[in-house]
């Protein structure tokens, strides 16, 4: 079905310094909560190790601190509104392509996007940023909107960009990309390639360890071929993340030790999903939101 008059747009906002970091994928939105997406135990703030680790479409960085897996798009009706230069820690959930030959550009004006000298440029129903990415395989931009009408994403495509998209995103904006002329053949291929390395690495850790726990680095046997099981959303020792490494990446995933916070009382902690929940002091200390404070 389509339409040549857009009466709302999806509010989508999206940060050009975090692009600038994305070697093979590029940002799909920020959103007040991750769509039908996977706690991995890795407590990060980075796209490339969290998109190394997921096996889906989509990687989300959630509070700035951890890495979501999700077949999933967001919804429009949980789309984040905030300005992207305010620091991704503000946000709930930032939202990446894992894999396209697609870049961001920037956001545009409700209905001043429009292509090829056409202002009636027409837009198609697309389910998620991927299939408008598919729709626009073989043209140079695509733009990604939300038509109320039709309750969905909306797509269009062309050659020749005729708008400005020099400015900032707020919360009625059209998402707008640009495709390097032959990246569907070489840079596609290559990056699928990638794209499967990763998922081979993933597969071999998911049969080393029960779904749930992840292969950690043992104290004193980093770079041998040895690791432990740890379920890092409740381990005291690797909350979060393994305290010293993932098994064959030593350098991911880092958790902490909720035993070695100051001021903690023996057994006055423990770990819930990832994060380090304390409830005793030791003499001296007193506890403040969850902290333990010299007296």
């Amino acid at each position: 079905m389509k339409t040549t008059q857009l009466i709302s747009l999806a509010a989508l906002t999206v940060s050009l310094n975090a692009l600038k970091i994305l070697a093979e994928g590029t940002i799909a939105g920020r959103f007040t909560s991750p769509n039908t997406a996977s706690f991995t135990g890795m407590a990060t703030t980075d796209y490339e190790t969290c998109a190394s680790y997921c096996t889906t479409k989509y990687a989300w960085i959630y509070y700035g601190n951890y890495c979501l897996c999700s077949d999933t798009y967001g919804t429009y009706s949980s789309r984040s509104p905030y300005n992207p230069d305010t620091c991704i820690s503000n946000y709930r959930a930032a939202s990446y392509v894992k894999s396209t030959t697609f870049d961001f550009a920037n956001c545009a004006t409700p209905g001043s996007v429009y292509f090829d000298g056409e202002e009636n440029t027409e837009y198609t129903t697309a389910t998620d940023i991927i299939d408008c990415f598919g729709q626009c395989k073989t043209s140079r931009y695509a733009a990604l909107a939300y038509d109320n009408i039709q309750s969905s994403y909306v797509c269009a495509n062309g050659d020749e960009l005729s708008s400005q998209i020099s400015e900032s995103c707020t919360t009625a904006s059209t998402l707008v990309y640009t495709h390097p002329a032959g990246a569907a053949v070489s840079g596609l291929a290559r990056r699928n390639a990638r794209e499967a390395l990763r998922r081979s690495r993933q597969a071999a850790l998911v049969q080393t360890c029960p779904k749930g726990m992840t292969a950690c680095v043992i104290p004193g046997l980093e770079g041998t071929d040895a690791w432990e099981c740890v379920d890092t959303h409740k381990d005291l020792e690797s909350c979060g993340g393994c305290l010293h490494g993932t098994y064959k990446n030593s350098t991911t995933a880092i958790g902490r030790s909720c035993q070695d916070q100051e001021g903690v009382s023996l057994g006055g902690t423990t770990c819930q999903a990832g994060k380090c929940v304390n409830y005793g002091c030791a003499s001296g200390y007193r506890l403040v939101d969850g902290d333990c404070i010299a007296v």
